[in-house]
């Protein structure tokens, strides 16, 4: 760049001989007469015996700028001309100096055209070296603007060119072609697929399927919560797997029970839920369900067992695969009214040691607010079995009479009964049940339940059971088997052949 060097003005009020009035009358407007009438003779006189067109003495040939444009148009070597005149380089010592006066002239006018021109370039910075980031510092920037650190736009640049320390000097060496502008667009498209929209603005992640952010977002909320929970083994029902084992995180309820009844500190615990179970253990409102734990809590004697049979109660683990399905849950843990006004209660009834009756008793309380307004009913009592209908209590009375004179007759009849089963085990072939239970006058029940009894064989046709009424149209595992299946996990398979 051109940097015009800036002296004192000096105003030349009287010169003798023509040509120094001529150039102290041109030193102040630059115009091409004064060029032509002044400055020209002056050069003639004392610069062109060394730096003519011919000669050219250390490169410099003045002849050549003929007018005051030519001269304009190379602003650089007026300010070698008036670096060498000013140092008294010029003329050299053997040619006839300059006067003082015609010195100071030449001076004034050369430093009046360089003002000039640069005026006339006001604005201009000249040459401007396109800057750009070299290869890694486009790629810690980037880096550094999204926080991922694995990012590497620049992969697939070309090298750097290298060109010495400097900044000048190193973007003149970083070039830049319409190809590497098509890689900067390149890589800013692989930049814009990890940006991650929220609703909070824009984060940058090192993955680009939503899949992917969803599973980070997760992981830092499991992270979180990890500082203030301890792994524990949760059972979950899971749509098409049944029940299974979750290592979940849960909240160390006994820990900050022990902090609360001042068995330790509170270093390390949430804060939040820390005031939470503060509030509800403090809170003077009363609560049929909070009253008791709180009595045992300002005791402090209030255990996580007391917390746990409530949390067990009122609140419930949904299954996995049906969370946000139409009719389906909304969360994976849904809060449960434990009051209801139907309650069914089932009791497993094992028979005493000494063989005596068992007796059971069936008692109502109220809820601990008193017993006004409040009724229940004991309904529909019943002894239920696997794979067999229930049996109402208010039909034992029956039930055991019938049983009673079953038993009675299969007493009578058992001599008789035996004389059939001999018979049919003596015959070759098999007998009619029917013929034989009128031969000897038994009852045809009875005489099926002797030959069952006994292994003979000869109790009847075989029966058949429920029906399998599920069609299978595929397995989990393989969708080429296929079959029916009922109750109780029963049922049949089968595959297509090959062939």
């Amino acid at each position: 760049m051109i940097f015009p060097i800036v002296h004192q003005r000096w105003l030349i009020a009287a010169l003798s001989g023509w040509n120094l009035i001529s150039i102290s009358e041109a030193a102040e407007p630059v115009t091409p007469a004064a060029f032509a009438e002044a400055v020209q003779p002056l050069l003639k006189e004392a610069c062109l015996s060394c730096h003519s067109t011919e000669k050219q003495k250390g490169d410099l040939d003045l002849e050549r700028f003929a007018t005051l444009d030519a001269a304009k148009a190379e602003p650089g070597v007026w300010e070698k001309v008036y670096e060498q005149v000013e140092s008294g380089e010029m003329p050299p010592k053997k040619e006839r100096p300059l006067t003082e006066l015609q010195k100071t002239a030449l001076l004034a006018w050369v430093q009046d055209m360089l003002d000039e021109i640069a005026l006339s370039r006001a604005g201009d910075p000249g040459p401007v070296v396109l800057r750009r980031l070299s290869n890694m510092e486009y790629t810690y920037t980037i880096r550094d603007l999204t926080g991922v650190e694995t990012l590497d736009p620049a992969r697939e640049f070309p090298v750097d060119g290298a060109a010495g320390e400097g900044f000048t000097n190193a973007g003149a060496a970083l070039v830049m072609s319409p190809g590497l502008l098509t890689k900067y667009l390149d890589a800013a498209k692989e930049i814009a697929a990890h940006a991650v929209l929220t609703p909070e603005g824009i984060r940058f992640s090192s993955a680009t399927s939503s899949r992917d952010w969803t599973n980070e977002t997760l992981a830092e909320i499991r992270r979180f919560y990890a500082r203030f929970t301890e792994a524990t083994e949760q059972t979950v029902m899971v749509t098409g797997a049944g029940q299974l084992h979750n290592q979940g995180g849960v909240v160390p309820l006994a820990v900050y029970l022990d902090a609360l009844q001042g068995r330790r500190g509170e270093q390390g615990l949430n804060a939040k839920y820390l005031s939470i179970l503060r509030r509800a253990m403090e809170d003077p409102k009363p609560s049929l369900l909070l009253d008791p734990l709180r009595a045992k809590f300002r005791e402090k004697a209030l255990t996580v067992a007391e917390i746990e049979a409530w949390q067990r109660s009122l609140w419930r683990f949904t299954s996995v695969g049906h969370i946000g399905k139409e009719n389906g849950p909304k969360a994976w843990q849904e809060a449960v009214n434990p009051l209801r006004e139907e309650h069914e209660a089932r009791l497993k009834l094992t028979a005493p040691a000494d063989g005596g009756d068992l007796t059971l008793y069936l008692v109502t309380s109220d809820a601990g607010d008193g017993t006004e307004h409040d009724a229940a009913v004991w309904e529909n009592p019943r002894l239920v079995a696997p794979g067999r209908p229930d049996l109402p209590v208010r039909q034992l009375p029956a039930i055991l009479s019938a049983l009673e004179n079953r038993r009675k007759a299969v007493a009578s009849s058992a001599a008789a009964c035996l004389a059939a089963v001999h018979e049919a085990d003596a015959a070759k072939e098999r007998p009619d049940l029917k013929s034989l239970a009128a031969k000897h006058g038994v009852d045809l029940e009875i005489l099926g339940g002797w030959l069952d009894w006994l292994g003979i064989g000869a109790a009847g046709e075989a029966s058949t059971g429920s029906p399998l009424t599920q069609k299978l149209e595929r397995t989990p595992d393989y969708d080429f088997i296929q079959g029916w299946k009922g109750e109780q996990a029963l049922g049949v398979l089968a595959n297509s052949s090959d062939a």
